[in-house]
Protein backbone atom coordinates (compact mmCIF):
# COMPACT_ATOMS: atom_id res chain seq x y z
CA UNK A 1 0.00 0.00 0.00
CA UNK A 2 1.48 3.21 -0.74
CA UNK A 3 -0.82 6.79 0.27
CA UNK A 4 1.22 8.99 -1.77
CA UNK A 5 0.57 7.14 -5.03
CA UNK A 6 -2.80 7.37 -4.01
CA UNK A 7 -2.87 10.76 -3.29
CA UNK A 8 -1.34 11.84 -5.99
CA UNK A 9 -3.85 10.32 -8.42
CA UNK A 10 -6.15 12.76 -6.45
CA UNK A 11 -4.05 15.38 -7.95
CA UNK A 12 -3.75 14.03 -11.09
CA UNK A 13 -7.74 14.04 -11.32
CA UNK A 14 -8.26 17.17 -9.38
CA UNK A 15 -6.06 19.01 -12.39
CA UNK A 16 -9.01 17.83 -14.86
CA UNK A 17 -11.44 20.72 -13.78
CA UNK A 18 -8.53 23.34 -13.93
CA UNK A 19 -10.39 26.34 -15.68
CA UNK A 20 -14.13 24.77 -15.10
CA UNK A 21 -14.81 24.98 -11.44
CA UNK A 22 -13.40 28.75 -10.19
CA UNK A 23 -14.12 30.09 -7.60
CA UNK A 24 -14.44 26.50 -5.83
CA UNK A 25 -11.26 24.66 -5.62
CA UNK A 26 -9.68 21.41 -7.10
CA UNK A 27 -10.47 18.40 -5.71
CA UNK A 28 -9.94 14.72 -6.43
CA UNK A 29 -11.19 11.57 -5.02
CA UNK A 30 -10.19 7.84 -4.82
CA UNK A 31 -11.38 4.92 -3.34
CA UNK A 32 -9.32 1.99 -2.16
CA UNK A 33 -10.33 -1.49 -1.42
CA UNK A 34 -7.45 -3.99 -0.13
CA UNK A 35 -4.60 -1.76 -2.39
CA UNK A 36 -7.17 -1.54 -5.57
CA UNK A 37 -8.64 1.46 -6.75
CA UNK A 38 -12.30 0.69 -6.77
CA UNK A 39 -13.64 4.07 -7.38
CA UNK A 40 -12.33 7.61 -8.47
CA UNK A 41 -13.84 11.03 -9.75
CA UNK A 42 -12.96 14.78 -9.87
CA UNK A 43 -15.22 18.17 -9.54
CA UNK A 44 -15.79 18.65 -12.99
CA UNK A 45 -17.43 21.97 -13.28
CA UNK A 46 -19.11 25.12 -10.78
CA UNK A 47 -22.27 23.77 -9.50
CA UNK A 48 -21.44 20.26 -10.06
CA UNK A 49 -21.38 17.59 -8.02
CA UNK A 50 -18.16 17.46 -5.75
CA UNK A 51 -14.99 15.05 -6.16
CA UNK A 52 -16.32 12.25 -3.43
CA UNK A 53 -19.67 12.12 -5.08
CA UNK A 54 -18.42 11.11 -8.28
CA UNK A 55 -15.71 8.66 -7.05
CA UNK A 56 -18.64 7.06 -4.84
CA UNK A 57 -21.12 6.96 -7.89
CA UNK A 58 -18.21 5.55 -10.35
CA UNK A 59 -17.93 2.20 -8.38
CA UNK A 60 -18.83 -0.86 -10.31
CA UNK A 61 -21.70 -3.01 -9.30
CA UNK A 62 -19.75 -5.95 -8.57
CA UNK A 63 -17.57 -3.65 -5.87
CA UNK A 64 -20.06 -1.75 -4.33
CA UNK A 65 -20.10 -4.17 -1.45
CA UNK A 66 -16.33 -3.10 -0.80
CA UNK A 67 -17.16 0.55 -0.03
CA UNK A 68 -17.38 0.55 3.58
CA UNK A 69 -14.31 -1.43 4.23
CA UNK A 70 -12.18 1.08 1.47
CA UNK A 71 -10.28 4.00 2.45
CA UNK A 72 -11.28 7.20 0.90
CA UNK A 73 -8.24 9.36 -0.23
CA UNK A 74 -9.48 12.97 -0.88
CA UNK A 75 -6.59 16.03 -1.94
CA UNK A 76 -9.27 18.56 0.16
CA UNK A 77 -11.03 18.48 3.45
CA UNK A 78 -14.69 17.28 2.55
CA UNK A 79 -17.17 19.86 3.05
CA UNK A 80 -19.98 19.63 5.99
CA UNK A 81 -22.27 22.35 4.81
CA UNK A 82 -25.32 22.81 2.08
CA UNK A 83 -24.57 25.10 -0.57
CA UNK A 84 -25.41 24.28 -4.39
CA UNK A 85 -24.81 20.50 -3.07
CA UNK A 86 -25.22 18.50 -0.25
CA UNK A 87 -22.52 17.80 2.48
CA UNK A 88 -19.50 15.33 1.06
CA UNK A 89 -18.90 14.40 4.61
CA UNK A 90 -22.36 13.54 5.15
CA UNK A 91 -22.24 11.08 2.31
CA UNK A 92 -19.28 9.72 3.01
CA UNK A 93 -20.70 8.87 6.11
CA UNK A 94 -23.67 7.17 4.87
CA UNK A 95 -21.46 5.42 2.52
CA UNK A 96 -19.81 3.44 5.71
CA UNK A 97 -16.56 4.27 4.61
CA UNK A 98 -14.76 4.39 8.09
CA UNK A 99 -11.19 5.53 6.64
CA UNK A 100 -10.50 8.93 4.99
CA UNK A 101 -7.19 10.17 4.20
CA UNK A 102 -6.43 13.80 3.42
CA UNK A 103 -4.08 16.46 2.19
CA UNK A 104 -5.31 20.14 3.37
CA UNK A 105 -7.82 21.30 5.40
CA UNK A 106 -10.34 23.58 3.70
CA UNK A 107 -9.83 27.10 5.31
CA UNK A 108 -13.27 28.23 3.99
CA UNK A 109 -15.21 29.21 6.22
CA UNK A 110 -18.11 26.84 6.48
CA UNK A 111 -15.99 23.95 6.41
CA UNK A 112 -12.27 24.54 7.99
CA UNK A 113 -12.37 21.68 10.28
CA UNK A 114 -15.77 20.83 10.68
CA UNK A 115 -15.98 18.46 7.75
CA UNK A 116 -12.96 16.28 9.91
CA UNK A 117 -15.05 17.00 12.86
CA UNK A 118 -18.55 15.28 11.56
CA UNK A 119 -16.20 12.55 10.10
CA UNK A 120 -14.68 11.63 13.60
CA UNK A 121 -18.10 11.77 15.58
CA UNK A 122 -19.58 9.32 13.30
CA UNK A 123 -16.76 7.10 13.53
CA UNK A 124 -14.33 8.00 10.56
CA UNK A 125 -10.74 7.71 11.25
CA UNK A 126 -9.01 11.13 9.13
CA UNK A 127 -5.68 11.43 8.53
CA UNK A 128 -4.53 15.07 7.28
CA UNK A 129 -1.75 16.64 6.04
CA UNK A 130 -0.31 13.48 3.47
CA UNK A 131 1.62 15.31 0.94
CA UNK A 132 0.33 19.05 2.17
CA UNK A 133 2.71 21.41 0.30
CA UNK A 134 1.58 19.98 -3.04
CA UNK A 135 -1.84 20.04 -2.01
CA UNK A 136 -1.35 23.65 -1.43
CA UNK A 137 0.27 24.68 -4.62
CA UNK A 138 -2.32 22.79 -6.53
CA UNK A 139 -4.88 24.94 -4.86
CA UNK A 140 -2.89 28.02 -4.56
CA UNK A 141 -5.30 30.17 -6.19
CA UNK A 142 -8.09 29.13 -3.98
CA UNK A 143 -5.76 29.35 -0.88
CA UNK A 144 -4.92 33.04 -1.77
CA UNK A 145 -8.35 33.57 -2.31
CA UNK A 146 -9.66 32.40 1.04
CA UNK A 147 -6.85 33.28 3.07
CA UNK A 148 -5.61 36.42 1.64
CA UNK A 149 -8.97 37.57 0.52
CA UNK A 150 -7.89 38.95 -2.83
CA UNK A 151 -7.59 36.79 -6.20
CA UNK A 152 -4.48 35.66 -7.39
CA UNK A 153 -2.59 37.46 -9.63
CA UNK A 154 -0.14 36.79 -12.46
CA UNK A 155 1.79 39.20 -14.16
CA UNK A 156 3.51 38.64 -17.65
CA UNK A 157 5.57 40.09 -19.96
CA UNK A 158 7.76 39.58 -22.92
CA UNK A 159 11.41 41.36 -23.01
CA UNK A 160 14.65 41.50 -25.18
CA UNK A 161 17.82 39.78 -23.48
CA UNK A 162 18.85 43.40 -22.58
CA UNK A 163 15.92 44.19 -20.50
CA UNK A 164 13.21 46.22 -23.19
CA UNK A 165 9.57 45.64 -24.30
CA UNK A 166 9.61 47.07 -27.01
CA UNK A 167 10.52 50.38 -28.77
CA UNK A 168 8.14 53.74 -28.67
CA UNK A 169 9.01 53.99 -32.47
CA UNK A 170 7.55 51.04 -33.47
CA UNK A 171 5.88 47.48 -32.97
CA UNK A 172 8.81 45.14 -32.34
CA UNK A 173 7.83 41.25 -31.98
CA UNK A 174 9.63 39.41 -29.09
CA UNK A 175 7.58 36.30 -28.37
CA UNK A 176 7.81 33.53 -31.02
CA UNK A 177 4.68 31.75 -32.18
CA UNK A 178 5.60 29.04 -29.77
CA UNK A 179 5.42 31.17 -27.01
CA UNK A 180 2.31 32.33 -27.86
CA UNK A 181 0.27 29.45 -28.01
CA UNK A 182 1.60 28.18 -24.38
CA UNK A 183 0.40 31.42 -22.95
CA UNK A 184 -3.11 30.74 -24.85
CA UNK A 185 -3.13 27.87 -22.43
CA UNK A 186 -2.21 29.66 -19.44
CA UNK A 187 -5.06 32.12 -20.54
CA UNK A 188 -7.49 29.61 -20.62
CA UNK A 189 -7.29 28.61 -16.71
CA UNK A 190 -7.05 32.25 -15.65
CA UNK A 191 -10.98 34.12 -15.28
CA UNK A 192 -9.63 37.69 -15.76
CA UNK A 193 -7.13 39.16 -18.20
CA UNK A 194 -5.98 42.48 -17.48
CA UNK A 195 -4.34 46.04 -19.48
CA UNK A 196 -4.01 49.31 -19.43
CA UNK A 197 -5.03 51.85 -21.50
CA UNK A 198 -2.04 52.19 -24.12
CA UNK A 199 -1.82 48.75 -24.40
CA UNK A 200 -5.32 48.31 -25.57
CA UNK A 201 -4.28 51.86 -27.89
CA UNK A 202 -1.71 50.06 -29.39
CA UNK A 203 -2.32 46.09 -29.45
CA UNK A 204 -5.84 46.41 -29.80
CA UNK A 205 -5.96 42.61 -28.23
CA UNK A 206 -9.01 40.65 -27.81
CA UNK A 207 -7.94 39.07 -24.36
CA UNK A 208 -9.34 35.99 -24.97
CA UNK A 209 -8.38 32.11 -25.77
CA UNK A 210 -8.78 29.65 -28.20
CA UNK A 211 -8.22 27.06 -25.57
CA UNK A 212 -11.14 28.45 -23.50
CA UNK A 213 -14.00 26.43 -24.55
CA UNK A 214 -16.33 26.48 -21.31
CA UNK A 215 -16.23 30.08 -20.61
CA UNK A 216 -14.19 33.14 -22.15
CA UNK A 217 -12.23 35.25 -19.37
CA UNK A 218 -13.65 38.31 -18.20
CA UNK A 219 -11.74 41.23 -19.43
CA UNK A 220 -10.25 43.99 -17.65
CA UNK A 221 -8.81 47.20 -18.91
CA UNK A 222 -7.61 50.15 -17.02
CA UNK A 223 -8.81 53.47 -18.53
CA UNK A 224 -8.93 56.38 -16.10
CA UNK A 225 -10.18 59.38 -17.76
CA UNK A 226 -12.57 57.00 -20.62
CA UNK A 227 -10.31 57.71 -23.34
CA UNK A 228 -10.58 54.69 -25.46
CA UNK A 229 -11.82 53.74 -28.83
CA UNK A 230 -15.27 52.20 -28.31
CA UNK A 231 -14.07 50.25 -31.66
CA UNK A 232 -11.40 48.44 -29.67
CA UNK A 233 -11.44 44.92 -30.12
CA UNK A 234 -12.29 44.76 -25.95
CA UNK A 235 -15.19 46.35 -26.47
CA UNK A 236 -17.04 43.49 -28.64
CA UNK A 237 -19.59 41.11 -27.10
CA UNK A 238 -17.34 37.86 -27.44
CA UNK A 239 -16.60 38.67 -23.49
CA UNK A 240 -17.70 40.47 -20.17
CA UNK A 241 -15.34 43.82 -20.21
CA UNK A 242 -14.85 45.84 -17.31
CA UNK A 243 -13.04 48.90 -17.31
CA UNK A 244 -11.92 50.47 -14.21
CA UNK A 245 -11.49 54.18 -14.50
CA UNK A 246 -12.83 57.97 -12.63
CA UNK A 247 -15.37 59.19 -13.66
CA UNK A 248 -17.89 56.84 -14.48
CA UNK A 249 -19.86 53.52 -12.58
CA UNK A 250 -22.59 52.04 -15.04
CA UNK A 251 -23.46 48.92 -16.17
CA UNK A 252 -24.93 47.65 -19.85
CA UNK A 253 -24.81 43.65 -21.50
CA UNK A 254 -21.02 42.32 -21.47
CA UNK A 255 -19.68 45.52 -20.58
CA UNK A 256 -18.93 47.39 -17.06
CA UNK A 257 -17.71 50.38 -15.96
CA UNK A 258 -16.24 50.67 -12.43
CA UNK A 259 -15.40 53.73 -10.93
CA UNK A 260 -12.52 53.93 -8.87
CA UNK A 261 -10.62 56.87 -6.56
CA UNK A 262 -7.39 58.60 -7.07
CA UNK A 263 -6.66 58.18 -3.44
CA UNK A 264 -5.54 54.94 -2.96
CA UNK A 265 -3.34 52.23 -5.52
CA UNK A 266 -5.14 51.02 -8.06
CA UNK A 267 -3.89 47.11 -7.86
CA UNK A 268 -6.04 47.09 -4.47
CA UNK A 269 -8.63 48.28 -5.36
CA UNK A 270 -8.99 46.29 -8.38
CA UNK A 271 -8.08 43.31 -5.82
CA UNK A 272 -10.68 44.01 -3.54
CA UNK A 273 -13.44 44.57 -6.15
CA UNK A 274 -12.43 41.08 -8.41
CA UNK A 275 -12.13 39.11 -4.49
CA UNK A 276 -15.77 40.69 -3.90
CA UNK A 277 -17.43 39.49 -7.24
CA UNK A 278 -15.55 36.10 -6.56
CA UNK A 279 -12.65 36.61 -9.84
CA UNK A 280 -10.31 34.34 -8.12
CA UNK A 281 -7.53 35.03 -10.06
CA UNK A 282 -6.22 37.53 -12.49
CA UNK A 283 -3.75 37.67 -15.27
CA UNK A 284 -1.73 41.30 -15.65
CA UNK A 285 -0.48 40.98 -19.35
CA UNK A 286 -0.76 45.69 -19.74
CA UNK A 287 2.72 47.67 -20.59
CA UNK A 288 5.64 48.35 -18.15
CA UNK A 289 3.80 51.36 -16.50
CA UNK A 290 0.63 48.88 -15.39
CA UNK A 291 2.72 45.83 -14.04
CA UNK A 292 4.96 48.42 -12.19
CA UNK A 293 2.20 49.30 -10.35
CA UNK A 294 1.60 45.62 -9.03
CA UNK A 295 4.81 45.17 -8.21
CA UNK A 296 5.31 48.61 -6.60
CA UNK A 297 2.54 47.63 -4.46
CA UNK A 298 3.48 44.40 -3.73
CA UNK A 299 0.13 42.94 -5.18
CA UNK A 300 1.41 39.80 -7.14
CA UNK A 301 1.88 36.52 -6.66
CA UNK A 302 3.20 34.92 -9.49
CA UNK A 303 5.56 36.31 -12.44
CA UNK A 304 5.79 35.22 -16.45
CA UNK A 305 8.65 36.37 -18.10
CA UNK A 306 9.55 35.58 -21.38
CA UNK A 307 12.97 36.37 -22.47
CA UNK A 308 14.15 36.61 -26.40
CA UNK A 309 17.65 36.07 -27.90
CA UNK A 310 17.21 39.47 -29.32
CA UNK A 311 18.40 42.85 -28.37
CA UNK A 312 17.27 46.66 -28.68
CA UNK A 313 19.70 48.59 -26.72
CA UNK A 314 17.29 51.34 -26.25
CA UNK A 315 13.31 51.50 -25.83
CA UNK A 316 10.78 50.85 -23.45
CA UNK A 317 12.47 49.08 -20.31
CA UNK A 318 11.01 46.12 -18.61
CA UNK A 319 9.71 45.51 -14.92
CA UNK A 320 11.54 44.81 -13.03
CA UNK A 321 10.50 42.31 -9.69
CA UNK A 322 10.86 43.62 -6.47
CA UNK A 323 10.78 39.73 -4.36
CA UNK A 324 10.68 36.62 -6.13
CA UNK A 325 11.88 33.05 -6.08
CA UNK A 326 12.29 31.45 -9.52
CA UNK A 327 10.94 28.01 -9.09
CA UNK A 328 11.01 27.14 -13.18
CA UNK A 329 12.85 27.80 -16.37
CA UNK A 330 12.62 26.41 -19.94
CA UNK A 331 13.14 27.13 -23.36
CA UNK A 332 10.79 27.54 -26.48
CA UNK A 333 12.72 27.73 -29.49
CA UNK A 334 14.91 30.92 -29.09
CA UNK A 335 12.38 32.32 -26.29
CA UNK A 336 13.07 31.51 -22.11
CA UNK A 337 10.38 31.00 -20.05
CA UNK A 338 10.80 32.25 -16.31
CA UNK A 339 8.31 31.86 -13.87
CA UNK A 340 8.66 33.57 -10.70
CA UNK A 341 7.18 33.15 -7.67
CA UNK A 342 6.53 35.57 -4.77
CA UNK A 343 8.52 34.61 -2.03
CA UNK A 344 5.58 35.86 0.50
CA UNK A 345 2.70 33.52 -0.98
CA UNK A 346 3.41 30.19 1.39
CA UNK A 347 0.99 28.69 -0.82
CA UNK A 348 2.80 28.07 -4.11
Amino acid sequence: MNPELYMRRCFDLARKGAGKVAPNPLVGAVLVYNNRIIGEGYHTYYGGPHAEVNCINSVADQDEAWIAQSCLYVNLEPCAHFGKTPPCAHLVVASGIKQVVIANRDPFEQVNGNGIAYLEKNGVAVTYGLLEKEGLALNKVFFTNTIKKRPYIYLKWAETSDGFVGNSKQRVPISNPLHKLWMQQVRAQIPSILVGRNTVSIDNPLLTSSFAKEQLATRLVIDPLLKLDRKACVFNNESNTIIFNFLKKDKQEHLEWVRLTEELPLPNQIADYLHMHHINAVLVEGGPYTLTEFIKNDMWDEAIVCVSEASLKEGIKAPVLNKEISTHTFTLKDNTISIYKHQDNPFI
